[in-house]
């Protein structure tokens, strides 16, 4: 897994939507000419507070589809999310589908955290299958976003397989790995598209849940760093020598 290494759900939504994705042309591997650069994102409203109460809510697979004004092709994502044993989110998948004409394009994009080696690329792996190599594309101040072409081959994998991990090597050159349950993809890829509002009440409650998610976790680390001050300044305490050389009686006072 990812380690302590997080995605935040929020950002940047502008590539993690359909609506992004057919404002940029598709995609940089897709597209069949570059795309002139996206109009700033307006400024998101403000998240509500965290409910510590609010329901935790697993990850699902969704088809969203939709016509790029552009190149008149029709574009679908089939998306879910890595959640670390914590439950917070540390990726997003999204598997492309691009249909212009007679013509269809297949690609897998995923949003992952900052912090990784970017020369070697990552790799994604089916179960125990072969390692499908992938590259970097873009990267924020909370997360980068990868890029893998696939075919009907990986296709057919994910639809037989368990498990698909992305891999990221560490700074230790290690790779380590987010791994996303492929429980209903295939329906879910064979399906029609989700409805949008359905969608939206779905992404509402995983989105107070991973708020939720996140303010378990951000007490959880308050109280470690409490425990650790304590901790330092029993040892810092036990360990002073008395400063009356450790008679435990009071300095004698200097004759006049």
């Amino acid at each position: 897994m990812f380690g302590d290494r997080t995605v935040t759900f929020a950002a940047p939504r502008r590539a993690l939507t359909l609506a992004a994705l057919l404002a940029l042309g598709t995609t940089s591997a897709l597209a069949q000419s570059p795309a002139p650069a996206p109009a700033p994102a307006p400024a998101s409203p403000a998240a509500p507070a965290a409910n510590a109460d609010a329901p935790k809510v697993a990850p699902e697979w969704f088809k969203l589809c939709g016509d790029d004004q552009r190149t008149k092709a029709n574009v679908c994502a089939v998306q879910s999310f890595a959640l670390a044993e914590a439950g917070n989110v540390v990726a997003e998948v999204r598997i492309l589908e691009i249909k212009q004409g007679k013509e269809t394009k297949r690609a897998l994009e995923a949003l992952i955290p900052v912090g990784f080696l970017v020369p070697p690329g990552v790799n994604l792996v089916i179960d125990q299958n072969k390692p499908v190599p992938g590259r970097y594309q873009v990267c924020f101040p909370n997360g980068c976003i990868i890029e893998a072409q696939i075919n009907d081959e990986f296709i057919a994998g994910l639809k037989k397989g368990s498990d698909l991990t992305v891999f990221a090597a560490n700074q230790q050159g290690n790779w380590v790995g987010a791994k996303v349950s492929l429980a209903g993809f295939t329906k879910v890829f064979d399906g029609a598209p989700a409805d949008a509002k359905a969608y939206e009440e779905w992404r509402k409650k995983f989105e107070a849940s991973q708020a939720s998610v996140q303010q378990d976790l951000q007490a959880g680390l308050m109280k470690r760093a409490e425990e650790q001050r304590k901790k330092l300044q029993e040892q810092q305490g036990g360990g002073a020598a008395p400063a009356n050389g450790g008679s435990g009686q009071p300095a004698p006072k200097p004759a006049n």
